[in-house]
């Protein structure tokens, strides 16, 4: 990912749809979607605990600077990895639909 791209999404915030629901069950953790809109249907998406970590850490504040933050701080892991790993995984989770941008007072 350019460099440029990457500081563009360190301060992006996300936040989790409204459309699916997360649920721990038997020890996984899944992400339901409920709504047509949100992917599709018919899909449950397992997270890894990585994965559930920066699920839970997905509050519509923290940026994503944050989130790598996070990560580093709990992982023990190099911030370049972090960073890459977590841009690259929220903009999967973007991607089908399970989260959202998060935009703060006056901007669209």
């Amino acid at each position: 990912m350019a460099e440029g791209r990457v500081k563009d999404a360190l301060h992006i915030v996300y936040g989790k749809s409204p459309n699916v629901v997360w649920r721990a069950i038997a020890g996984e953790s899944l992400l339901v979607p409920i709504r047509a809109s949100a992917a599709d249907l018919s899909s449950i998406y397992s997270l890894n605990e990585l994965g559930a970590f920066i699920w839970e850490a997905l509050d519509g504040r923290r940026t994503v600077e944050d989130i790598i933050e996070c990560v580093v701080r709990e992982y023990d892991v190099a911030r370049e990895d972090a960073e890459r790993d977590v841009i690259e995984y929220l903009a999967t989770l973007e991607q089908i639909g399970v989260i959202v941008r998060c935009f703060p007072s006056g901007e669209s």
